[in-house]
């Protein structure tokens, strides 16, 4: 198997005959702020929205982001480009920085993403689970994915209000280890997208 096979993980690959072992290795998500990687003036930067969505589609699905932040001729980072990480920096920070538990007190709590975990010390295991909310007295479901990993981000399609969340594990490879040293879901909750004035949001 190569890494950019479409099919380098599934149950059926894993037991495949020609399957010789079997290495595991985090995934990269390498990107950069411009278009390119140099610095050129007349190229537009990655807005906050954007980076915010290449967070939530990197990080939010167990990989490293690598991004990529090319300086000018004079050795220096460009006005904008700081400008759009620092809105960026404040909303990975006021989204995912403090579960909404933590700050709303006693439930019932509004949020509009979840985030999941599994003890990767015991290996990935999860193929496919839900999540669901109790939402005035009865649950309902309100996410589902395929593998969660070190940790996994669902942005919800609208905010939710609920008094507590649970994780089911439809399918697995071998006994499910959620949580590690976080045992729960962490819910996370964003006012509005992140946005720059004068510049465009992103699409």
């Amino acid at each position: 198997m190569r890494g950019a096979d479409a099919d380098i993980g599934s149950r059926t690959k894993l037991l495949a005959p020609t399957a010789r072992y079997l290495q595991w290795y985090p995934a990269e998500g390498d990107v950069s702020i411009r278009p390119g990687w140099f610095y050129h003036q007349e190229q537009q930067r990655k807005t906050p929205a954007q980076l915010m969505n290449l967070y939530e589609k990197s990080v939010g699905r167990s990989a490293s982001l690598l991004l990529n932040v090319p300086p000018g001729r004079d050795g220096r980072i460009a006005d904008a480009d700081v400008t759009s990480l620092t809105a960026f920096g404040k909303a990975v920070r006021s989204t995912y920085g403090t579960d909404v538990r933590r700050t709303q007190g006693p439930g019932p709590y509004t949020f509009d993403r979840v985030a999941v975990r599994e003890d990767i010390r015991q290996g990935q295991r999860v193929e496919k689970f839900a999540v669901e909310a109790r939402i005035d007295g009865s649950w309902q479901r309100i996410a589902e994915g395929t593998t969660i990993d070190n940790r996994r981000i669902l942005p919800l399609a609208s905010p939710v209000t609920a008094t507590t969340v649970r994780v089911k594990v439809l399918e697995s490879r071998a006994a499910p280890h959620l949580g590690g040293d976080h045992a729960a879901p962490e819910f996370g909750r964003m006012s509005r997208r992140p946005r720059v004035r004068g510049h465009p949001r992103s699409r």
